[in-house]
């Protein structure tokens, strides 16, 4: 099943700072050193293609297994 979804930035800010203060709690009690909240964190990860680390071949990866994505 594939979902593409959408967001409304304005309507989940509150929902993102609760959320990033969340997980600051988790990332100390587990010792974590991760720079910067979650919120940015997660930003990173899909700013260039670079940082997508091949997730950017999924669909190419899905194609060649049969599952023919439009």
């Amino acid at each position: 099943m594939l979902h593409r979804e959408t967001y409304k930035l304005a309507e989940q800010e509150e929902a993102i700072a609760h959320y990033n203060e969340i997980i600051k709690e988790f990332y100390t009690e587990q010792k974590m050193n991760v720079p910067g909240d979650w919120s940015e964190h997660s930003a990173q990860r899909i700013a260039t293609v670079e940082s997508l680390r091949g997730r950017d071949r999924l669909r190419e990866v899905l194609n060649h297994l049969g599952f023919k994505l439009l």
